[in-house]
């Protein structure tokens, strides 16, 4: 496996589900060319993280707010690698219906 470098194109998002910004499933996957030729701005976190809750979503509001009309494009990844009874779906949406920066959101 080979990940990104420094300097050198990003590699392709390997998620395969995702939920647009009014909560639905996606058709396809969202790829990288999808947000535009503009800067992209990536957030994972995960729904039971109180620093994600408490610093994160905040943050990614500032810059969404401050950033959107300036070249910046955003996507959203609800990481579980751990608590998958906990970080559902459902969590991914309501955590969407706290933000509407989550234009494109997805469970990985």
């Amino acid at each position: 496996m080979q990940f990104g470098s420094l300097n050198g194109p990003a590699h392709e998002l390997r998620v395969g589900t995702w939920i647009d910004g009014n909560g639905e499933p996606m058709e396809k996957p969202l790829q990288l060319a999808d947000l535009g030729d503009r800067y992209k701005i990536i957030y994972c976190f995960q729904h039971w993280c109180p620093g994600c809750h408490s610093r994160g979503f905040p943050t990614l509001k500032y810059l969404y707010d401050n950033l959107k009309d300036k070249g910046f494009s955003f996507a959203v990844i609800q990481t579980v690698f751990e608590g998958f009874e906990v970080n559902t779906f459902d969590k991914l949406r309501f955590n969407q219906g706290l933000d509407r920066s989550l234009t494109h959101a997805c469970r990985a």
